[in-house]
């Protein structure tokens, strides 16, 4: 369940929300702008601008590094599991191709932190 931006994992029986493991960073990011069912993969895809998680149906899950620094993204694609987009560099000077694994949230090409500005 999404409400106000943040994610919640919430069992069908009790009712209760449940532990999301390693999509908690993700889903309580506050932020959360996108949510995009994967059937393929069995995960539901979610994205704050900044990074991207992915929850399955166990309720396990990843959320990935930090993508880019001002959550800008262009030419967003996915091709089976693997998503590809990009993103400003940090001097907004060029666009930088990212590639995101949505088996295992593995990123490269992801800006780095001494990329992010003080």
């Amino acid at each position: 369940m999404i409400a106000g931006g943040t994610g919640y994992v919430i069992d069908p029986e009790t009712r209760e929300q449940t532990c999301q493991g390693r999509a908690d960073a993700i889903l309580s990011s506050e932020q959360i702008t996108s949510v995009e069912h994967r059937p393929d993969l069995g995960i539901l895809l979610l994205s704050d601008g900044f990074c991207f998680g992915a929850l399955k149906a166990s309720g396990e899950g990843w959320t990935s590094i930090r993508i880019n620094w001002d959550g800008d993204m262009r030419n967003v694609a996915i091709h089976g599991a693997r998503l590809r987009a990009e993103v400003p560099s940090a001097d907004r000077k060029c666009w930088l191709s990212v590639e995101l694994d949505l088996n295992t949230g593995e990123c490269t090409g992801a800006v780095s932190s001494r990329d992010l500005p003080l």
